[in-house]
């Protein structure tokens, strides 16, 4: 059921054989991650300003013309779907650009209700049908100039893909969350998360999750799709410091964690 357009990257990963090496102590990828993590700052920051697109909308077309769209759609999450029946769906050909310059041929969306909120997502193509960019955003009822909550996924001119989202916690507090996946498959996933300490508090968290292949880098033909073999680092900092630091190891049916898989879970639980 698509009320909320989420391509949000996934955390879950295939594992192919690996020539396992020795393990460094949670020091020695400490060190090791130290030196990609400013290099991350760019690219996080390039996700960070993107915003929801505000397109008008295309000629109506049925459910079934919007299956056969998404059929055509390289390079897609495989749960990107048209919806139910209290969905609207719209497709249109246009000569415009995504967020990254990219030109854009066709544009298919979708429009509906989910209780009090109203949504609208917009999904760009080029002329190959290729995913270039996609746009979801929810307002309230009684504000409709104002996203109660958005995500945007995007590729620039590099095929690097960057993503923007923020939502509400149960609290009714702001989180936001960015991501990205170069095309040179060195960073192949990337997740930053800020988020408030806790109901109460003012004070915010943000947790910073970096995976890196273990085998030799290859181009990222799709961002959806993970390197087999990788070490993951995940920190997070209150108010500018480190409070915790993990490290995630797995290759074929061997996963190792550093310090402890505890620590990995309480690390990583923002991501």
């Amino acid at each position: 059921m698509l009320k909320f357009l989420v391509l949000s990257f996934t955390f879950n990963f295939i594992i192919l054989p690996f020539s396992w090496g020795a393990v460094q102590d949670i020091k020695g990828y400490k060190n090791t991650f130290s030196s990609i993590l400013p290099t991350t700052k760019t690219y996080f920051e390039k996700a960070s300003r993107l915003k929801p697109l505000d397109l008008p909308l295309g000629t109506a077309i049925s459910y079934d013309k919007c299956q056969e769209i998404l059929k055509r759609i390289s390079n897609k999450p495989a749960d990107l779907d048209c919806g139910d029946e209290s969905n609207n769906r719209f497709f249109q050909k246009l000569s415009t650009k995504n967020q990254f310059d990219l030109p854009t041929s066709y544009l298919l969306q979708f429009s509906g209700e989910d209780g009090e909120s109203q949504f609208t997502a917009h999904i760009l193509l080029d002329s190959h049908y290729k995913l270039l960019e996609a746009t979801s955003v929810s307002f309230s009822k009684n504000n409709t100039k104002t996203p109660a909550e958005f995500s945007i996924f995007s590729r620039d001119t590099e095929g690097n893909v960057y993503e923007n989202i923020l939502s509400k916690n149960q609290y009714g507090k702001t989180e936001t969350r960015q991501g990205i996946s170069l095309s040179d498959g060195t960073i192949p996933r990337g997740i930053q998360t800020t988020y408030p300490k806790n109901k109460k508090s003012n004070t915010n968290l943000t947790t910073v999750y970096l995976l890196r292949p273990l085998e030799t880098a290859k181009t990222v033909k799709n961002p959806f799709e993970l390197p087999s073999s990788y070490e993951s680092y995940v920190v997070t900092y209150e108010n500018g410091k480190e409070r915790c630091a993990s490290v995630k190891i797995k290759v074929t049916d061997k996963t190792t964690h550093l310090p402890s898989e505890t620590e990995w879970d309480k690390c990583s639980e923002a991501i």
